[in-house]
């Protein structure tokens, strides 16, 4: 075993691609594997969760979830810890879509008639910094980067549920108004 060299060395853990009940389960049978000595709470640790939409979402439905992100990005925020709200690697999507208002930026993202568009769009500065990273959309994956880190199976599992929801929800119901 190695010892990390300094306090900004994080363990990464990546799991083969899971689904459904029996994905979430696996994934509590590694959280719970996980030595204490691998709490990670700390600022530099965050969770990623990327899910596959390659087969499942349309373009338009890929902007509809991009709408949606930046219409809640604040209420998102809102229970995340402050070092997850809008820093260097946890970049906010809404501040750098172009537009003053929800409505301009919702107007903007249909106009995108390719996912390299919709890309240059939502991440603009073509970093995977984002809070919703596209960079990985060429291959069908969005990844969702804002939660931190977590030993809590509870916490995890209830993320990543949310996540899947708010694709699946955002996919299927109509675009926002504003």
């Amino acid at each position: 075993r190695e010892e990390p060299s300094s306090e900004h060395d994080v363990l990464t853990i990546t799991s083969p691609e899971l689904s459904g009940g029996h994905g979430l389960n696996e994934c509590y049978k590694v959280i719970e594997g996980l030595p204490w000595a691998c709490v990670a709470s700390s600022p530099v640790g965050s969770m990623y969760v990327r899910i596959d939409v390659s087969a499942t979402l349309s373009l338009q439905q890929m902007i509809k979830v991009c709408q949606n992100y930046i219409k809640f990005e604040e209420s998102i925020d809102s229970f995340m810890p402050s070092h997850r709200k809008d820093t260097a690697d946890c970049k906010s999507n809404k501040k750098d879509v172009k537009g003053a208002t929800n409505k301009e930026r919702n107007n903007l993202l249909p106009t995108c008639s390719t996912v390299e568009a919709l890309i240059d769009c939502m991440n603009p500065s073509k970093e995977h910094f984002y809070k919703l990273n596209l960079t990985h959309l060429r291959d069908g994956i969005l990844e969702f980067r804002q939660h931190p880190s977590s030993k809590d199976k509870t916490t995890v599992t209830y993320w990543i549920r949310f996540c899947v929801a708010f694709v699946k929800n955002s996919a299927r119901l109509r675009s926002p108004l504003s």
